[in-house]
């Protein structure tokens, strides 16, 4: 049991230790962009043979997910996460020091390892055991790591490309990656609260009503409400891979991920290169995308509360509304007259994919709970990995046949939307409710 007089929830530190890790791998996933630029100038290879390299890890990423999700289940995350940490430095050095095409894809594949183990699936699977009425606030705080790691390391890499050489910033990166996480993450993570003799943070039967408010810790810990179970046959099943397979879900999940990783893979990869193309140098990119990880850190906070208050769907538009927004700018961004524009963009697509990840997250705990979670987030996983691949890989194709991106930014947008549909038909408000909208309902279930 929780004790009453406890002054801070452990589920709090582990999801800051989860930010950390997150800040680490993401900053290695969207750093990609200004190693392409780079490259490209050292090698001038091909726009679309560079960009394979982010194929290439994205497949690796997305077709190991299901089984780091399935270790994630067996064994915890701290036999994982040190495991990914020493892929992801090593697959740094290994980068350093490429001379090919296929060296640079072998150098990623061990690096999209890496941060597999620091990805959405094992991390969000941890934080389904330890919250359930604060799901998505806690996976804000978590994911809130992701933008705080493009703030700061993100820039920091092209200062260091910029000051020494795109080799010189994988070898520092690679070493302190290894240095921090191995440590961190083997010290202080734990796989479920009953490992310390707790609770998760809310859990109570079948109308979960939250645990004590803490005034002094605001928004982490007011109430948002009940969690309010509608589909009774449904939540009470211990979900395994083959069983959520079997349903339609499952299936519409699988797309809108998979439409997420097209978009994602297709900015996080050409966004940087795009900026150049059209003038900026490549320290303004990098700044640009310091300014949409900020945001997104503030985004995820803020996301993660509001979908616990007002539900996963509703909370899921309004990210991509954002989003969409966003892209829109940055489709009109044709010189360097206007940078103020491309702050603009970075702000709206921060605050838009910064409240998308930690609803994509509990969406999914809310729909497929059980003990098979992370397997279930894993196999999922996979689907983003391949939208990644071909989104990073459709844009650098499209920008050699086209000397534009302008195409590859439409499907972005239509990949967005595309994700929203299939989120709402996967209806995860039909199985459990959420905030006020449970809250409504609550008098009429008893």
């Amino acid at each position: 049991m929780r004790p009453n007089n406890s002054v801070l929830f452990y589920g709090w530190i582990i999801a800051l230790v989860s930010a950390f890790s997150l800040a680490v791998g993401g900053a290695s996933r969207f750093s990609f962009g200004l190693f392409y630029v780079s490259i490209l100038d050292e090698f001038s290879w091909s726009h679309a043979a560079t960009a394979v390299a982010a194929t290439a890890g994205a497949l690796i990423y997305g077709f190991t997910a299901p089984a780091i999700g399935a270790v994630t289940d067996a064994f915890g995350p701290r036999i994982i996460l040190p495991i990914g940490a020493v892929a992801l430095g090593l697959g740094c050095l290994l980068a350093s020091q490429v001379r090919s095409n296929t060296q640079l894809y072998v150098a990623y594949g061990i690096i999209s390892l890496g941060t597999g183990a620091f990805s959405f699936a094992p991390q969000v699977a941890v934080i389904s055991h330890w919250f359930q009425a604060r799901r998505a606030t806690a996976s804000g705080v978590m994911f809130a790591g992701y933008g705080l790691g493009t703030l700061i390391l993100v820039p920091l890499i092209q200062v260091l490309i910029s000051t020494y050489s795109w080799r010189t910033a994988f070898v520092i990166f690679g070493l302190f990656s290894m240095i921090t996480l191995i440590p961190l993450t083997a010290v202080l993570m734990r796989h479920r609260p009953q490992e310390m003799g707790l609770e998760p943070d809310g859990e109570g039967g079948h109308l979960l009503e939250g645990s004590e408010r803490r005034k002094w810790l605001g928004l982490l810990t007011d109430n948002p409400g009940p969690i309010l179970v509608v589909n009774q046959k449904w939540a009470a099943c211990n979900w395994t891979l083959r069983h959520a397979a079997g349903t339609g879900r499952f299936w519409l999940v699988a797309l809108g991920n998979g439409c997420v990783g097209i978009t994602i893979y297709i900015l996080t990869v050409h966004q940087a290169a795009h900026m150049v193309s059209v003038g900026y140098n490549a320290l303004f990119a990098a700044s640009i995308i310091g300014v949409w990880g900020l945001v997104r850190a503030g985004g995820s906070l803020f996301g993660g509360v509001m979908s616990d208050h007002w539900g996963r769907e509703q909370s899921y538009t309004l990210s991509v509304s954002l989003s969409i927004l966003g892209i829109l700018i940055l489709l009109a961004v044709s010189d360097p007259t206007r940078p103020w524009m491309l702050y603009l963009y970075a702000i709206l697509l921060g605050l838009g994919t910064g409240i998308s990840t930690p609803t994509g997250g509990a969406l999914v705990a809310d729909i497929f709970q059980g003990s098979s979670i992370a397997t279930i987030l894993g196999a999922l996983e996979m689907f983003l990995g391949l939208g990644g691949a071909i989104g990073s890989w459709l844009g650098g194709y499209i920008f050699d046949v086209s000397t534009s991106y302008q195409l590859g930014f439409i499907i972005a947008i239509a990949s967005l939307g595309v994700s929203c549909l299939a989120f709402w038909g996967a209806a995860p408000r039909r199985i459990r409710m959420v905030g006020q909208a449970a809250r409504v309902r609550a008098p009429l279930e008893r």
